[in-house]
């Protein structure tokens, strides 16, 4: 997706407007939240004890993705709980024959992944999709990627890759055949006859503790109170276990609050028309980034943080019991555990709540502290890592009610410009931290932004004739350098102030989008991951498909 892209999606997504929800959940599942090592709850292997996801991500530095922007009401940021989902814990096969170039599913032949110099890349000739949107390896080492179509997953070693069976893993299936997947915005109330009867797109992912992984899935709609009961119910997140040879879901995160938890009208007591106070709140459906905290020792190891339509900041916390966290009394079951959201938002010059889409989140290793963007502002949860109950914290920077240009962090200044106008977007898409908090951001607009731990802030272009399209990042603390992913297609890798590319000849999946960019600290050497959409010539049509590198290099 090329920046002018990028553009068109934030200015049809701000349009969307509410920040109320309406009910319940679908599935009841096992354990708790979230990722942990370990945890049991009627007997299906859990991911975490009430909540969390211990492993995932990386421990400090996370990927983004493109910011689009979507409008929505405020919301009054009350956390909500969720039930964990007794979904079938039965476990698929990570189907996927031989992982060797031999066989897989239905008799594919397998060919080798091309290798020079460290680089790798897997396509569909890998046993992959040709649309990939994230990769995430857990703590022993196990690669999880977000197909679209399908997670798929390689244990260490394996050459190829393994589509899992969603039926057999006993993924959630919430969204509907009817309606077109390819608009994922749309959910109309004029086609009441569509059921969630089909698997949503599987768009983001997080490894977590060794075999377990979050799983981001693309529901229907962004936020809007009138869609399709089902439809404010799609999308979320799974957590499953991989044993090596099978994947099983362990439980379903809806990322919501219940009734009598949320009042949007702020009156005392709540009127019987805030449809927010007597339906509940379900906002975050499709969810377009899944971190997990890999700070082992702080109180936040295995915290899943999740962001997507509407929401910036949204929690399943891991021990939550131990921590204080207590559900609502009518807590839908999906929903244990899960703090539901916060969001930097901001109004346009018209009154639109600019509430944006979250496709940048990353955690500080110095503090434990989230950062996120919306497109507009970033902000974090100053202090989370050192509470255990950092959740209620406000929002840093704070917002400034007497001057709204001042709220949060603005990190591509407006000036006088309208926040919605594409030359005052910060349209932030990816950030990630080095060990020592210097915190990068990148985005489809401006290219790069460097926040110094002392706050300072600098700013950098990308390579002559270029642009300034930056669609991931990834900090490398092996060696210091920034990982890239370019919007027009390609990589790069700033080190010492130089840019260098991969070799380019070796495939052309290469040249391709990098929607995502996340590092493997936990295998020796390093492996960095690439993942590579799939695109489509304007003029012609032509699809050229997409894949995933990897790097295992100095």
């Amino acid at each position: 997706m090329s920046g002018a892209r990028a553009y068109l999606v934030m200015v049809v997504s701000v349009l969307a407007l509410a920040c109320g929800s309406s009910k319940r959940s679908d599935t009841a599942s096992g354990a708790g939240g979230g990722v942990e090592a370990t945890q049991t709850d009627g007997g299906a292997p859990d991911a975490g004890a009430d909540g969390g996801a211990s492993g995932g991500a990386d421990a400090g530095a996370t990927d983004g993705g493109t910011g689009a922007v979507d409008g929505g009401t405020a919301d009054g940021g009350t956390a909500d709980g969720g039930t964990t989902d007794g979904g079938t814990a039965d476990g698929g096969t990570a189907d996927g024959g031989t992982a060797d170039g031999g066989t897989a599913d239905g008799g594919v032949t397998l060919a080798p992944a091309p290798s020079q110099d460290g680089w790798t890349v897997y396509g569909e000739a890998q046993g992959l999709s040709a649309d990939v949107h994230d990769a995430s390896a857990d703590e022993g080492g196990n690669v999880y990627v977000a197909g679209g179509d399908a997670l798929y997953v390689k244990g260490p070693g394996e050459p190829s890759f393994h589509r899992v069976d969603p039926v057999a893993a006993g993924m959630t299936r919430n969204c509907s055949s009817v309606l077109d997947p390819t608009n994922p915005l749309d959910c109309p109330n004029s086609i009441p006859t569509s059921q969630p009867d089909a698997f949503c797109p599987v768009i983001s992912v997080a490894g977590g503790a060794p075999g377990i992984a979050a799983v981001g899935l693309q529901g229907r709609g962004t936020d809007g109170d009138n869609d399709l009961d089902w439809c404010l119910d799609s999308g979320g997140v799974d957590l499953v276990a991989f044993d090596g040879t099978q994947v099983t879901r362990t439980r379903h995160v809806l990322i919501a609050s219940p009734p009598h938890v949320i009042c949007e009208s702020g009156l005392n007591p709540c009127p019987s028309w805030d449809f927010t106070w007597t339906h509940g709140r379900r906002k975050l459906r499709q969810v377009f980034r899944v971190v997990v905290n890999h700070l082992k020792g702080s109180s936040g190891y295995g915290d899943v943080w999740m962001g997507g339509t509407h929401a910036t900041f949204s929690v399943l916390i891991a021990n939550a019991s131990s921590r204080g966290w207590q559900d609502p009394p009518d807590q839908w079951p999906d929903s244990v555990s899960v703090w539901e959201h916060d969001h930097p938002a901001i109004t346009s010059n018209s009154g639109l709540f600019l509430t944006g889409e979250a496709w940048a989140i990353a955690i500080d290793p110095t503090t434990g502290d989230p950062w996120a963007s919306n497109g507009f502002r970033t902000a974090s949860k100053r202090g989370y890592g050192s509470q255990s109950q950092g959740w209620w914290l406000p929002l840093w920077p704070a917002y400034n009610a007497s001057d709204q240009a001042l709220s949060y962090w603005d990190v591509w200044p407006d000036g006088n410009l309208d926040p919605i106008d594409p030359a005052a977007m910060d349209a932030t898409s990816a950030m990630c931290f080095f060990a020592d908090g210097t915190l990068w951001q990148g985005s489809s607009l401006h290219g790069l932004a460097k926040r110094a731990p002392d706050g300072t802030v600098s700013y950098l272009g990308l390579p002559s004739g270029l642009g300034d399209d930056v669609y991931a990042l990834a900090c490398d603390d092996s060696d210091g350098s920034l990982w890239v992913g370019f919007g027009w297609g390609g990589l790069g890798r700033l080190e010492n102030g130089s840019w260098s590319s991969p070799p380019w000849s070796l495939s052309p999946i290469l040249l391709q989008p990098v929607r995502s960019i996340q590092i493997d600290r936990w295998s020796k050497p390093r492996v960095v991951w690439f993942s590579h959409l799939q695109s489509t010539d304007p003029k012609t049509g032509a699809v050229t498909p997409g894949g995933l590198t990897s790097y295992s290099g100095p």
